[in-house]
Order: structure tokens, then sequence, then C-alpha cells
């Protein structure tokens, strides 16, 4: 699961008992599938 913090950078938490790191968004993990991101309303 990955979220985006802003400035270009996501929180990656790949699953239960791996380290949890930012990479970013321009990675080849993400760069490929990254369609945009939004701030939820409130």
């Amino acid at each position: 699961m990955t979220m985006h913090i802003g400035e270009g950078r996501m929180v990656n938490a790949p699953s239960s008992g791996q380290t949890v790191r930012t990479e970013p968004v321009e990675s080849g993990a993400y760069s490929s599938r990254f369609m945009g991101a939004v701030r939820p309303g409130g």
C-alpha cells in the first residue's frame, strides 16, 4: 500500500514485517502507475 505525502514523495508499506519507507513518485515502481493525488475533504 502507498500513500502520497506531498513534495513528490510516497510512503510505501509493503507488507507485514517489512520496513516502511518513503520513496520518490518518479521511482520505477510508481511512475508508470501514478495518476494523481487529491486531498480528502472533511
